[in-house]
């Protein structure tokens, strides 16, 4: 059975379209332009979402569980991911300025070159996770005992 692709339309999917619970296991949503929308408690396991645009997008509780958005830089700046679940979740290179991710379960994620400027990681899981070259800098806030320069996280204030 083929993957589901994305929803009817979605390239000219409207800013702030309501996909409040939405079953999207496995879309393919590659490219999809979702600035502002509601993915509030989606199922977005295994889905494809390489180069989306996802800026400040409600993903709170969502599950992104083995999500794939490598190499073509998702933009999830200003997202939205209280309490979302991104286990496993392949977010190499994703533009994540000033996401919010309190309470985020990055569990074993691949956050690789990742963005993570000005981002407050202090409640969020990151067991496991995979940072290095992830950039931050002084207003990004880690949980305690962290220690960025150790997982190979790069300070773009005080890097070449």
């Amino acid at each position: 059975m083929p993957a589901p692709s994305a929803p009817d339309g979605y390239e000219q999917t409207p800013a702030n379209a309501n996909l409040l619970n939405a079953d999207l296991r496995e879309a393919r949503l590659r490219g999809a332009r979702l600035q502002g929308a509601n993915l509030e408690n989606a199922d977005l396991r295994s889905a494809d979402l390489r180069g989306a645009e996802l800026q400040g997008a409600n993903l709170r509780g969502a599950d992104l569980s083995r999500l794939a958005m490598d190499k073509d830089a998702t933009t999830l700046q200003f997202a939205k991911l209280r309490r979302a679940i991104l286990r496993d979740a392949n977010l190499t290179d994703a533009i994540m300025t000033r996401a919010i991710l309190d309470d985020a379960d990055l569990h074993g994620a691949l956050l690789i070159g990742a963005d993570l400027r000005s981002v407050d990681l202090s409640t969020a899981d990151l067991t496991g996770a995979r940072l290095d070259e992830a950039r931050y800098d002084d207003r990004t806030v880690f949980p305690p005992r962290f220690n960025p320069g150790a997982v190979g996280m790069m300070n773009v204030a005080t890097a070449p």
